[in-house]
C-alpha cells in the first residue's frame, strides 16, 4: 500500500466503509451547554483558589510580622530582666558585705568596700581587714563608770589664764606690754595720777 492513498481510495479497495456517527443538534448543543458549565466553574474555582492563595499569603506575612515583633519583644524583656537580675545581685552582695562587715565589727565605710562573690569570700576579705585593724583599748575596770571632775567638759588641769596664754601665744591677750605687779593690783583707769 502506498502512502499517498486518499480514503475513498481505500474504501474501494475493499474496506467496509465506516460512516460517521451523527448527533441530533440539540444532543450537541447540550454537551456543549455542559462543557462551557464546567469550564465557567473551573475558572470560578480558579479565581476562588488564587483568593485564597493569597488570604493565606497574607496570613503568613502578618503572623511573620507578629513573630518578629514577640521576637522583639522577648528580646526586650529578656534584656530587662537580665538587668534587674544583676540589680538585685548587686544588692545582695550590698546586704551581704554590710551584715558581714557589721558581724566582724568593721566600720560601714569599710564594709562597704569589702571585695567577693560570695560570702565566703566577702568574709575572707572581711577578716584579713579587720586583722589589718587596731584593736582598741580596753578601758580599765576603776576608769569603767568614770566621769570628768569638771562638768561641762573643760580639761582637767588648765585653768583658763592657761589656755588663754596656749591660744594666743603666751603674751597679753589685749596686745599691750606685759603687766607689772603694780598693774596687776589696779587697772590702770583706777590710778590716780597716771
Amino acid at each position: 500500500m502506498p502512502d499517498d492513498v486518499t480514503p475513498e481510495e481505500q474504501t474501494s479497495e475493499g474496506q467496509a466503509a465506516e460512516t460517521p456517527k451523527t448527533f441530533d443538534a440539540d444532543y450537541v448543543k447540550g454537551l456543549r451547554d455542559e462543557a462551557a458549565g464546567w469550564r465557567t466553574k473551573l475558572r470560578d474555582a480558579e479565581k476562588q483558589l488564587q483568593a485564597l492563595a493569597a488570604e493565606a499569603d497574607k496570613r503568613k506575612t502578618a503572623e511573620l510580622e507578629a513573630n518578629k515583633e514577640f521576637e522583639a519583644l522577648a528580646g526586650q524583656y529578656k534584656a530587662e530582666l537580665e538587668a534587674l537580675r544583676g540589680e538585685v545581685k548587686s544588692r545582695d552582695l550590698a546586704l551581704l558585705r554590710t551584715r558581714i562587715g557589721t558581724e566582724l565589727g568593721l566600720p560601714a565605710a569599710l564594709a562597704e568596700r569589702l571585695t567577693g562573690e560570695d560570702e565566703d569570700s566577702i568574709r575572707a576579705d572581711a577578716e584579713k581587714i579587720k586583722a589589718l585593724m587596731p584593736t582598741p583599748a580596753q578601758p580599765s575596770a576603776t576608769t569603767a563608770g568614770a566621769t570628768t571632775a569638771k562638768p561641762a567638759g573643760s580639761p582637767q588641769g588648765k585653768s583658763r589664764e592657761q589656755m588663754l596664754k596656749e591660744l594666743y601665744g603666751g603674751g597679753n591677750v589685749f596686745g599691750s606690754a606685759p603687766a607689772t605687779s603694780a598693774e596687776t593690783e589696779e587697772p590702770r583707769i583706777f590710778r590716780r595720777g597716771g
